[in-house]
């Protein structure tokens, strides 16, 4: 389980590269996009196959960005993940987020033995503060079920 410390860590970071947000307006990916930039983080998208979404010019890899991002959030396929990683390390990014539906072992374990932070697999409405329902319910199942990161 990813301890709650780096959760914290990545969330208070201000710079953030969010590596696969849908172009599909009601995706999960974009609800997540809209939640972040709604309080005040500065999102980098990157985007393989897109050069602006929503008026927002996209990257189309890591490595356009400049300076780096301070973290990377991940919402791609996990076969898609590694490249991803890798870009990450190589322009010393060691904050990695890896969202819902798309952890990669292999991916994970790249980031982590570059000694990357990393989280697995945790929604991130789950530890914004004033998310409201359905993500308090969920978040109060899963502390009463010890299955909430400390």
């Amino acid at each position: 389980m990813t301890a709650r410390a780096s959760i914290d860590q990545f969330l208070g970071l201000k710079r953030i590269a969010f590596v696969g947000v849908s172009r599909t307006e009601n995706s999960y990916s974009r609800a997540v996009w809209a939640e972040l930039r709604r309080r005040g983080y500065e999102l980098l998208r990157v985007n393989s196959t897109a050069n602006e979404i929503d008026g927002v010019p996209a990257a189309h890899e890591l490595a356009e960005l400049e300076p780096a991002p301070e973290g990377v959030l991940i919402m791609l396929p996990p076969g898609e993940t590694k490249t991803v990683v890798q870009e990450a390390i190589d322009q010393g990014v060691r904050s990695i987020w890896f969202g819902r539906g798309t952890v990669s072992p292999e991916a994970v374990a790249l980031a982590r033995n570059a000694g990357c932070d990393v989280i697995e697999g945790e929604c991130p409405f789950m530890f914004l503060a004033g998310t409201g329902a359905p993500h308090s319910w969920h978040r109060g199942i899963r502390t009463i079920f010890g299955q909430m990161p400390h």
